[in-house]
């Protein structure tokens, strides 16, 4: 699962479900949220990056498997709380 399309995830739960947000769980969905938005300014940032040097690959690297690890997390909280987005 990609960021992408944990966000689509998210946000179609919160479509059908507007209370999720209200609720128990609430606080959870909203922070993976902005989680969300921190991961695509470091994305971005990472991006934007003026030359193309060992550093910006590396990095480049690690944010894909912070990707993965980030998607894999959020979806066993998620899943704990009862919540399935798959």
């Amino acid at each position: 699962m990609t960021i992408n399309e944990l966000e689509q995830g998210i946000r179609n739960l919160i479509a059908t479900q507007p209370m999720i947000t209200a609720g128990p769980s609430g606080e959870v969905v909203t922070g993976v949220l902005s989680l969300i938005d921190a991961f695509r300014n470091l994305d971005f940032k990472l991006q934007t990056y003026s030359s193309p040097d060992i550093l910006k690959f590396n990095l480049t690297g690690e944010v894909q498997k912070l990707e993965a690890n980030f998607t894999n997390m959020v979806c066993s909280v998620l899943q704990e709380r009862g919540i399935n987005i798959m």
